[in-house]
């Protein structure tokens, strides 16, 4: 469900190129994001007291009927992204009406893994490792690990990755076939 989910929000929202542009993805669907920052000017309190009734990362309101992400802008620049992503899972699986929890914190990490890293796309690639995988999606080598395991997992467990939307990921791939181009269609390098 969570992949599905993933790949039809990234479909949606009309990406074509990793690294994943999240914060695009997540105003794609009237999802504005906003800094600590932001929102302690807005309510006139500090970073400090912000990051410690919400957390250190980030977290998402609903302000007069619309949804709002915030998160640490002081962080590093993949644990934002991250972050950013979780959020927007949170919202994409209904979590804002079900409440959270430690399931749904894992769900959203799972989704998260999948927007920045769409496993279709990455098996489809080819991509080698997590030093690779750092490189096309822009996240963490702690979170490239991760991924790499678990898309390896599925591989050594006969349980291939659902191939159902990938059809619908034809015009990311693009030109991947031409002769003298890498495989990866998003490679800066070769399809500029």
């Amino acid at each position: 469900m969570v992949r599905s989910l993933a790949c039809e929000a990234l479909l949606k929202a009309g990406v074509r190129r990793l690294p994943v542009r999240i914060k695009s993805v997540a105003e794609q669907f009237g999802i504005s994001v906003f800094t600590y920052t932001q929102y302690a000017d807005t309510v006139d309190c500090s970073v400090a007291e912000v990051a410690q009734r919400y957390g250190a990362d980030g977290f998402t309101q609903c302000i007069g009927g619309r949804v709002a992400v915030f998160y640490y802008q002081n962080g590093n620049l993949r644990r934002i992204r991250w972050t950013i992503a979780h959020e927007l899972a949170h919202v994409l699986l209904g979590h804002l009406q079900d409440g959270g929890g430690a399931d749904a914190d894992r769900q959203a990490d799972a989704m998260a893994a999948e927007l920045l890293c769409p496993s279709a796309v990455v098996t489809a690639c080819g991509c080698t490792g997590p030093r690779e995988l750092v490189q096309l999606c822009d996240i963490s080598p702690a979170a490239a690990a991760c991924r790499c395991g678990s898309l390896l997992h599925r591989t050594q467990s006969h349980c291939p990755p659902k191939w159902h939307c990938c059809g619908k990921w034809k015009a990311f791939f693009g030109r991947a076939t031409e002769k003298n181009r890498c495989r990866r269609s998003f490679c800066r390098r070769c399809h500029g």
